[in-house]
Parts: C-alpha cells; sequence; structure tokens
C-alpha cells in the first residue's frame, strides 16, 4: 500500500521547517506514521526535507520519505524475532573498527607518504616496464584545419600546410585566425587518432594510413567546409606509449606501490609511535 501525502501536510510540513530553522523548539506532535511502536513525527520529515524545493517536489519527497520509512520499519520488526540481532551487532562493529583503520591508514597515507616522484624514478620505472604502456588507439601528431570552401586565402592556406616549415606554420596561424572555424596544432603531443577521426564528417578505414594513402595529408571538401589534416607522425596500436602519455599511469603505478608499502609497515609504525609515547603496555 503506498501512503498518500496531502498539499496541506506538506504546506504544514514546510511551515514547520521554517519555525524549526528559525531555531523554535517542537511542541509535542502527532507522528505521521507509526509501524508497531515506532512513529514518525513531522520534525523527523522537516529535517531531512532539501531547502528550496518545489510544492511539486516537496510532495513527492515526503510521500517517498514516509513510504521508504515504513518500509524499512515493517522489515525490521519482522526481523527482530527471528534474527540473532547479537551476531548482527558484532558484524556491525566488526565493519565499523574496519572502516575506521582503513579510512584512518589512508588518511595516514595521504599526509606522510612521499609520492613527489623525481623525474629520474619516473623514467626508471618507465624504461624498466614498457610492456605495461602500450598504444591502445592509433595515435597521431599533426596539425587539423577547416575553413570555409570560400575562404580568400584557401589556396595559399594548403600550400603552407602542405610545406610545414616553421615559417610556414608561423605565417599558416596569423592567415587562419579569423577565417578558420576549427585549427588543432598538435604537433608537439600525440593525440588519439579517434579524437581527430571524429571532427571530419566522414567514414574512414580503421588504420589512419589508410586515409591518407601515404600522402599524410588529408584534403576533403563536404558541405561547403574543406578539411585539411597534415599528419608529422603515426603510432600503431601495440606500440610502446610515448613515455610523456604514459606519465599518468606511471605515476599511479608508483603511488599503488608505495600504498601497499606504506600498508605492510603502517602497524609497526602505529604500534612504534604508541610504545615511543607510553601509550602501549603489554602486561604478559
Amino acid at each position: 500500500m503506498q501512503i498518500r501525502i496531502s498539499t496541506a501536510l506538506v504546506a504544514a510540513l514546510l511551515l514547520a521547517s521554517c519555525y524549526n530553522r528559525a531555531g523554535e523548539k517542537t511542541a509535542q506532535e502527532k507522528p505521521v506514521a507509526r509501524v508497531g511502536k515506532a512513529t514518525l513525527s513531522r520534525s523527523d520529515i522537516v529535517a531531512n526535507v532539501p531547502p528550496g524545493m518545489s510544492e511539486a517536489d516537496s510532495i513527492e519527497y515526503v510521500r517517498r520519505y514516509v513510504n521508504n520509512w515504513v518500509d524499512r520499519e515493517l522489515v525490521d520488526q519482522a526481523a527482530l524475532p527471528v534474527l540473532d540481532m547479537a551476531e548482527i551487532d558484532r558484524r556491525v562493529e566488526k565493519y565499523r573498527r574496519d572502516l575506521i583503520t582503513a579510512e584512518y591508514r589512508r588518511y595516514r597515507f595521504d599526509t606522510s607518504a612521499d609520492t613527489a616522484f623525481t623525474d629520474k624514478e619516473l623514467k626508471e620505472y618507465y624504461n624498466r616496464h614498457k610492456e605495461l604502456f602500450t598504444v591502445g588507439h592509433p595515435m597521431v601528431k599533426g596539425i587539423y584545419l577547416k575553413v570555409p570552401d570560400h575562404a580568400a586565402d584557401l589556396r595559399e592556406i594548403r600550400r603552407l600546410l602542405q610545406h610545414g616549415g616553421k615559417a610556414d606554420i608561423d605565417r599558416l596561424e596569423g592567415m587562419v585566425a579569423g577565417t578558420a572555424i576549427h585549427y588543432d596544432y598538435f604537433r608537439d603531443t600525440w593525440v588519439e587518432w579517434r579524437s581527430i577521426e571524429q571532427l571530419i564528417p566522414t567514414r574512414f578505414a580503421t588504420e589512419p594510413m589508410a586515409v591518407f594513402r601515404g600522402q599524410k595529408m588529408l584534403d576533403l571538401s563536404i558541405g561547403g567546409f574543406t578539411y585539411l589534416l597534415k599528419v608529422d607522425s603515426y603510432l600503431p596500436s601495440g606500440n610502446p606509449l610515448p613515455y610523456e602519455q604514459a606519465l599518468p599511469q606511471i605515476h599511479q603505478r608508483l603511488t599503488n606501490r608505495a600504498r601497499m608499502n606504506f600498508d605492510a609497515t603502517f602497524q609497526q609504525l602505529l604500534r612504534k609511535e604508541a610504545e615511543d609515547k607510553g601509550i602501549v603496555e603489554i602486561s604478559l
């Protein structure tokens, strides 16, 4: 059975909420719901109603809150006579203590462990474990442009991009500043081919090099726009991941290793600190 909540009740609850938030005490109330000897008061609900809700949202929220409370109480009261509550309490306490230990261990690691790895440490780990870092999707370096077909300098843009020298690219960037719809310079960093592929409204083969047929220059006119892509370097999937791209993974692996080392000595460290302070005393 689903409990219906009247608009009047919600209005009363919201009014009570205003008084309660102003610091006034709630008088003896008539319960909103009862299951056996357990009761749910208006102040119980008010304490959990998020502020700023509309009337419609408040009605729905209160309805769900009351129904959920009733359902939980029904389960609790049905379970009490048949379950070993002492065992439940023991397991809850064990979980509580395990949670405290885990959270404190995390806190101590975060506040005391050194995870500021040096470039030397990061590079040494990378060189020793290159097989762990591989390219999952083909990667490219280059320049991408999208310009209108009617751009006055389109021919010169093509020529500069094709030549691709530093002076050419400097001039190209100045030329397309007010012309290009999209300009991406990624000659200095590897990017996944699929992120570039998605910028061009056509279907490509899986392997990027099949797109260019060895020319390393893509020139397509689609829907009134010209898409230009100059690829300087290509890295197929399965190859070793470049160091710069592998850095987040390297740092995470070194952090995980530091955490395992810290966890292995955490209890001994804690005991030594306690013994040094005279907190621990064992008499057998």
